[in-house]
């Protein structure tokens, strides 16, 4: 499962493969919508840079989104990259 385990939500579809009784991978939409629970701000000591910040979503997932992006922002973003597409 490695990083996709970061963006499991209650609610989407996934594609498992099974062997025997055994989950052995999961297949993620490409695209899922998330909402923003916490965005560095240019006072913090995390990375900040090329106008982008870190950004933590509902589902405990890290990834770099714009400077205009907010706490509370629902984002949509590309699972297979686990990169920012747009702001919804």
């Amino acid at each position: 499962m490695s990083d996709k385990i970061n963006y499991l939500k209650e609610g989407i579809r996934v594609k498992a493969l099974f062997y025997g009784t055994s989950i052995f991978s999961v297949e993620l939409p490409q695209f899922l919508e998330l909402m923003v629970i916490k965005a560095n701000t240019s006072d913090d000591k995390m990375k900040v840079s090329n106008n982008t910040k870190e950004a933590v979503l509902e589902t405990g997932a890290k990834v770099e989104v714009p400077l205009f992006v907010e706490v509370g922002d629902i984002i949509k973003i590309d699972t297979t990259l686990n990169q920012f597409i747009q702001r919804v």
